[in-house]
This record gives C-alpha cells, structure tokens and sequence, in this order.
C-alpha cells in the first residue's frame, strides 16, 4: 500500500516534506482505469464497498 497514514519527518525538513507531499498528491488523476490519463482508478470493489 502507498497510502501513509502518517509520515515522521525532522521538524527542520517538515516544510520540505510537505511540499513533496502536496506535489505528489497533486499529480494523482483519479478515475476510470480505462483512461490512460488516468493514475489512480478505484481502490476496492463494489462488493467490498458494500460489506
């Protein structure tokens, strides 16, 4: 899994750190996997949404 829940970074490199982040997280394009622009399609199933 790729998805941190939280991230222990030096308190002298938390600025740097976050700006990584965002940068990252910002070139995430969510959507139908059918779609080559697409980066990120769904992370579970209908079934296991339902559960």
């Amino acid at each position: 899994c790729n998805a941190p829940s939280r991230m222990l970074v030096p308190r002298a490199q938390l600025a740097e750190a976050e700006a990584i982040a965002a940068e990252v997280s910002a070139s995430v394009v969510v959507g139908d996997p059918a779609n080559e622009a697409t980066t990120m399609g769904p992370v579970v199933s209908e079934l296991q949404f339902n559960k």
